[in-house]
């Protein structure tokens, strides 16, 4: 008898942990592959409107950058936009993005740039410890791709935020 309470007792643990973590994963859309999305300003941007997306990894210090350019003039009122996510000793994981800092030296970072370069926004410029996170759910550095998602609050020079959410990108090309 009491073996059969633990049973119950350990398959109602799994279904609960199993349902969470189906929950989690259902919260943020996975971009196409070789795309990046991610909730600009409110409006979901998605592969339809990305220009490009890159990676760039080094494997002796494990630094991941990806980049994804945006034409987003006909989705929120700007022509372009640029995300950075950087990441050191990348590996598949969650990273904290750290807020409140005065460089971005030694840390992970995102930066968020609009109309080329014409207003900027940086994670480590926030008030919060963490400004954000990003998952990486897959660095194949054999067949050269990176699978992730982010979200991040960025601040400019003025102080001004803006929130990256639901960000995702999939099987993004290592170079």
């Amino acid at each position: 008898m009491v073996q059969l309470i633990k049973l119950v007792v350990i398959v109602s643990l799994f279904t609960i942990a199993t349902a969470c973590n189906e929950d989690e994963k259902e919260k943020i859309p996975s971009a196409a592959p070789g795309t990046m999305c991610v909730n600009f300003h409110g409006v979901q941007v998605t592969n339809s409107t990305t220009s490009e997306v890159v990676a760039d990894f080094t494997p002796s210090t494990a630094e991941l950058n990806v980049q994804g350019w945006f034409q987003t003039k006909d989705v929120v009122p700007v022509e372009s936009t640029y995300i950075s996510i950087y990441l050191k000793n990348a590996k598949t994981g969650q990273f904290e993005i750290k807020g409140n800092l005065t460089t971005s030296a030694d840390t992970h970072y995102i930066f968020y740039s609009i109309n080329s370069g014409k207003e900027t926004y940086y994670s480590w410029l926030g008030p919060e410890s963490v400004a954000g996170k990003v998952t990486i759910k897959k660095l194949d550095t054999t067949n050269k791709l990176a699978s992730g998602s982010f979200e991040v609050k960025l601040y400019n020079d003025a102080a001004k935020m803006i929130e990256l959410t639901e960000g995702s990108f999939t099987d993004i090309r290592i170079y």
